[in-house]
């Protein structure tokens, strides 16, 4: 069986993740990730990974690098990217259909990367064509959106795990799914809902111990 550091240095090169940015989310110097990465470190993952590593592994990835073991209804980007999807035409473009929603309200179930269909989409309606071995189809569930999305209404999204700029991303936060919007302040980032009648809250990475990690940003709506 493969050792933790060797799951996790394999997964990070197939997230096209750097030594660097590791090194910066845990707070330490490159050369430690590499002393990790090469056995030299703790034979059990350091929980410092478990608690800074969020925003860049799922829970579900984080826990197949410590244990070994994947959740029974997650798969592997090779998994995914090996599915018999429709090919790309010059007019249609096909989205896979996540098994999950995301909750336009007070929360869903963890994010899972589990495709249960397609969704044809006319590729003029992207005002930029995005990279379509990234792009999902989402469902979303609840109000606190509305009127910008709707119960019923997919959303499309580009999977990025990096915060981009202001506006509607599909997001974990504390363990629960969403589709908010998301705006930067000074040090920290606002979720936001359209629908007024929901609170305002706020990210502060510094202070805030809750997991907060970044799906994608929507690129588009679909009407139900």
């Amino acid at each position: 069986m493969s050792t933790w550091f060797e799951r996790f240095k394999k997964l990070r090169i197939e997230k096209e993740l750097t030594q660097q940015e590791i090194a910066d989310a845990l707070g330490k110097d490159i050369t430690a990730v590499s002393r990790y990465e090469n056995g030299k470190g703790s034979k059990d993952m350091p929980f410092v990974f478990k608690k800074n590593l969020t925003n860049l592994f799922t829970n579900g990835e984080l826990r197949y690098i410590e244990t070994g073991e994947k959740a029974k209804n997650v798969q592997s980007n090779e998994e995914i990217n090996s599915k018999s999807i429709p090919v790309n035409t010059d007019k249609m473009i096909s989205a896979p259909i996540m098994s999950v929603k995301a909750s336009a309200g007070r929360g869903n179930e963890n994010y899972e990367a589990v495709i249960t269909g397609e969704l044809l989409i006319d590729r003029m309606l992207f005002k930029v064509l995005p990279n379509l071995k990234n792009i999902r189809a989402i469902e979303v569930e609840g109000d606190s959106m509305y009127p910008t999305l709707k119960e019923g209404d997919f959303v499309i999204i580009e999977e990025n795990q990096h915060f981009s700029g202001d506006g509607i991303y599909v997001l974990q936060w504390d363990s629960v799914l969403l589709v908010k919007r998301l705006q930067a302040g000074a040090g920290r980032i606002d979720i936001i809902s359209d629908n007024q009648q929901y609170a305002v809250n706020t990210f502060d990475p510094t202070d805030d111990q809750r997991s907060f990690h970044i799906v994608g940003k929507v690129i588009l709506r679909m009407q139900r």
